[in-house]
């Protein structure tokens, strides 16, 4: 929520359960990750998609705020770039060519 309904008490509770819950499942997808060697070991998965879901909220923001708005391919592909770095992934790999997406396929 941007604007100033963002700071009403109940719209602050249900983002706050939101968050939680979007941070619990984040962490679950990165432990899994790590399990089936994507992500590596030493990366700890709680603060890893707290980062990565706060650095990407306030790129929104940003973006969708801003005078001028972003290119969506650009915007796009900035953000696949920064997720690849904080999961330190192979440079270049793009969505379509990683493990996970490869096996869901199957």
């Amino acid at each position: 929520m941007i604007g100033p309904l963002s700071r009403a008490v109940e719209v602050l509770d249900v983002e706050t359960a939101f968050t939680r819950r979007q941070l619990a499942a984040g962490a679950r997808m990165l432990e899994a990750a790590q399990r089936d060697g994507i992500v590596p070991a030493d990366l700890d998965p709680h603060l890893t998609i707290a980062l990565m879901i706060g650095g990407i909220r306030q790129a929104l923001i940003g973006a969708f705020t801003g005078e001028r708005r972003p290119d969506p391919a650009r915007l796009t592909s900035d953000i696949w770039a920064f997720m690849a770095a904080a999961l330190r992934l192979p440079a270049g790999l793009p969505p379509s060519k990683s493990k996970a997406t490869r096996r869901s396929r199957s």
